[in-house]
This record gives C-alpha cells, sequence and structure tokens, in this order.
C-alpha cells in the first residue's frame, strides 16, 4: 500500500473517530454533566480504542494479521494516547474558556494533534516487516 493511500485511510477512520469523540464529549459533559476535562479524556480513550481496531484491520491490514495486537496497543496508547489526551484534554477546556463551543474546542483540539499522531503511527506503532 502506498504512503498516500495509508494516509487517506488513516483520515477516513480519523473522520469516524472525530464523530465518535465529539458524540461521545457532548453526551458526557451535556447529559452525563462531567467536567470537560473528564468528558474530554473519557471520548479520547473510547475513540482511541475503536480507532486502533480500525487501523489493524483498515490502515495496517498486514499488522493485524501477522504479530499480537496487544504491543500495538500499549505503543497506540503511548504514542497516539499520549497526543491525544494530552491535547485534548488541555486544549478543550482551555478553548471552551476563550469562548468556543465545546464540539468547535473538541474539533480543534482534533485537528491540531491529528498529524502527530499520523507520524507516531506510521514510524513506530505499526512499523515493523509485516507493514
Amino acid at each position: 500500500m502506498s504512503r498516500l493511500q495509508r494516509w487517506l485511510r488513516f483520515n477516513a477512520v480519523g473522520a469516524l473517530g472525530v464523530v465518535l469523540q465529539l458524540s461521545l464529549v457532548t453526551l458526557f459533559a451535556r447529559a452525563v454533566h462531567l467536567p470537560i476535562s473528564l468528558a474530554a479524556a473519557l471520548a479520547v480513550e473510547l475513540t482511541l480504542l475503536a480507532n486502533f481496531t480500525l487501523h489493524r484491520r483498515f490502515t495496517w491490514p498486514a499488522a493485524a494479521s501477522s504479530r499480537p495486537w496487544w504491543p500495538e496497543l500499549l505503543r497506540f496508547h503511548l504514542g497516539n494516547g499520549l497526543v491525544s489526551l494530552t491535547g485534548n484534554t488541555l486544549l478543550t477546556p482551555l478553548l471552551t474558556h476563550h469562548g468556543l463551543p465545546i464540539v468547535a474546542a473538541n474539533a480543534t483540539a482534533i485537528a491540531i494533534c491529528s498529524t502527530a499522531n499520523f507520524a507516531l503511527a506510521a514510524v513506530w506503532i505499526f512499523s515493523g516487516p509485516a507493514t
């Protein structure tokens, strides 16, 4: 698979993740009345698990067929998870404090984190002889 194809697949999975994360952060903050930082953190974690599964099956399918999943899940959490969790839990409250609605604030945080996440996934998380 070419780098462009992989990047397009990464972004397709990411687009689904954006919808999931924005839905969850809205649900947790507005319906469950969790603090914004906690709502963002829970939404990110659940989205990370969904994205990991989809990336392993769709973006880096060779990894799914030839290696155990748990080392990649650990790297995914240490790489993409740390970037997303830190970025979202810091940026979302900051941006809402400065007047952005929660969905716009969280979408902005997601956009800021996405490039770093692709680079980490391609170079460290799913890299190796099977990709």
